[in-house]
């Protein structure tokens, strides 16, 4: 018997490379590693003879010529094996029919069913308003299996792309909705039906941002005030906020931040909002500072002011000036009131009424976040009061004179004169006295005075109490530093007793007189030959002979005094 080979002949067409649809796949045969052949359920096949392996011989068609309608070409009816068979095997070396007898099987593997392919996610997604969302670095791994034949090309297409082969995980980081397309192909040409596999890829952290509710101004918020936050997510929705100030532990936001607690002071907000994705903003820092205090308010006088114990003094011409300063928020008004029930907004100093008396000014200051000082008459806690006594009466301004001399209406002072001045004041007190002389430059009296410039003088004094007023009083008088002359008279005249000189006889008399032209002559003092000095009463005589000496002095009734020596020779 001849030895018969089968072989079965399948014809296919390769698929295109590039194609912006689904690829035609034509149907086509597969055999395996081991020999096994694979067709197409949905396949036509023919069966040739041949006498020999090789491929290049001659080959012929059989036929079934009792069914020859519906043999050529011949569909296999299921899937899996079809056997072709013939009943009785022969031994190849003696080509006899071994008994006892055994079927020889000739098997053919029909598949018509296409590959499954499953799409695995490296993390699951989550659906929100018909979109299912994945975050950034979602990877996709297709998964094609085929139960017969065995499972050949997985293509995939993205977002309309062409179809390309699969071969290893598809990453996705960028930001988009994707559309992915994918099917597989079996070895013998069944085609899977086209998938489709929509999403979107967010990598957006939500918008976020912040709001200061109540009163501020700038980054100083006041006690009252509190911090608002929103954020809202582009695609899908927020998670939640996530805040902390300062060093606290990190809370949820649920509600607006109030301040009120914190103490006074710069302070930082930071905050995160992260959406349902896990997709975090970058923390959000906010530096603020909370104004607790209320603005400082100084008091300035403007014009004269003196303490005496706990009561200022002022002048009539004095104002008070206020200023209210605020280091954080400023100010943003300043009221102030005489009696405490009319308030007056300040513009500027305030002045008193034109009274003596004493007035109490109260005021407060509120700073641009709403802090308002306090009004406290208490004088350990004082604020917010002004207290004084407003004084209108200049000093009272004496003044007395030593070792003068008085005539008619004319004063006369000279070189051991003094002149004392002195003034008083009963309300705030006495602050200095000046003096100027005639025209010369003023001066702060300080002890008496002694004027030693000769002639006619004008001295103008003026006192100033501690808050100014001041009073004025004049003085004039002549000075006189002049001394009276001495006149000496001789009752004879000298004889001649030799070259240059001269004596007068014993019988001489002298006579002396002084003479002051502005107070007078007050004593006339003589010492003759050493002797004590004695008012001059009459014309001095009796010398004795030889040389005499007589000292004179005269002295004015301001103490102007003069000295004069006499010398002669009595013969």
């Amino acid at each position: 018997m001849r030895r018969i080979l089968i072989i079965i002949f399948l014809s296919f067409i390769m698929y295109p490379v590039f194609s912006q649809q689904q690829y035609k796949h034509p149907m086509r045969f597969y055999v395996d590693s081991a020999g096994k052949i694979y067709v197409n359920l949905h396949q036509p096949l023919y069966f040739k003879v041949s006498t020999s392996p090789s491929p290049k011989s001659k080959k012929y068609l059989l036929y079934s010529h009792a069914t020859s309608t519906i043999v050529n070409p011949l569909y296999f009816r299921h899937e899996g094996a079809n056997v072709l068979y013939t009943p009785w095997a022969i031994d190849t070396a003696t080509k006899q029919p071994i008994y006892p007898r055994v079927n020889v099987d000739f098997i053919v593997y029909a598949d018509g069913t296409p590959p499954k392919t499953n799409i695995k996610l490296s993390r699951p997604g989550i659906l929100f308003d018909d979109t299912l969302y994945f975050s950034s670095g979602l990877k996709i791994t297709l998964e094609a299996v085929d139960n017969i034949a065995g499972v050949d090309t997985v293509f995939y297409s993205i977002d309309g792309e062409s179809y390309k082969q699969y071969r290893d995980t598809l990453s996705f980081v960028n930001e988009k909705l994707y559309v992915i397309k994918y099917y597989s192909v079996d070895k013998v040409g069944n085609v899977e039906r086209e998938k489709k596999f929509v999403f979107r890829i967010d990598n957006s952290a939500p918008v976020s941002s912040f709001k200061i509710v109540g009163t501020r101004k700038g980054d100083v918020l006041s006690p009252r005030a509190k911090i608002e936050i929103n954020a809202k997510d582009q695609f899908t929705r927020v998670k939640k906020i996530v805040y902390t100030i300062d060093d606290e532990p990190e809370k949820l936001y649920r509600y607006p931040i109030s301040v009120s607690n914190l103490p006074e002071g710069w302070h930082e907000l930071q905050y995160y909002a992260v959406d349902i994705m896990g997709n975090t903003t970058d923390t959000i820092r906010y530096r603020f500072f909370l104004d607790k205090t209320p603005p400082l308010i100084l008091e300035e006088i403007m014009g004269n002011s003196y303490f005496i114990g706990e009561t200022q003094y002022l002048s009539a011409n004095s104002k008070l000036k206020l200023t209210a300063v605020d280091n954080y928020s400023g100010v943003k008004d300043l009221f102030y009131s005489f009696d405490g029930k009319t308030w007056e907004r300040y513009t500027g100093p305030i002045p008193f009424p034109k009274t003596q008396k004493v007035f109490k000014l109260l005021y407060y200051a509120v700073d641009s976040v709403g802090n308002k000082s306090d009004i406290n008459e208490s004088m350990a806690q004082r604020g917010g009061v002004f207290t004084t006594f407003v004084d209108l009466t200049p000093p009272a301004i004496s003044y007395s004179l030593e070792n003068y001399y008085k005539y008619g209406d004319t004063i006369f002072i000279g070189p051991y004169s003094r002149i004392k001045i002195w003034a008083q004041d009963k309300e705030s007190g006495m602050k200095v006295i000046y003096y100027q002389i005639d025209d010369d430059s003023v001066n702060v009296y300080k002890q008496p005075l002694q004027i030693d410039k000769e002639g006619r003088h004008k001295l103008t004094i003026s006192a100033q109490d501690n808050v100014n007023n001041i009073a004025f009083k004049e003085l004039s008088f002549k000075v006189d530093t002049t001394a009276p002359e001495i006149n000496v008279v001789f009752s004879i005249h000298p004889f001649k007793i030799g070259d240059d000189q001269w004596a007068y006889p014993k019988n001489i008399k002298v006579f002396i007189t002084a003479r002051d032209n502005m107070v007078g002559v007050k004593e006339l003092l003589v010492s003759v030959n050493k002797g004590p000095y004695r008012p001059l009463a009459t014309a001095l005589s009796g010398f004795t002979y030889g040389s005499n000496v007589i000292n004179i002095i005269a002295i004015d009734y301001l103490g102007n005094r003069r000295k004069k020596t006499v010398s002669f020779v009595v013969k």
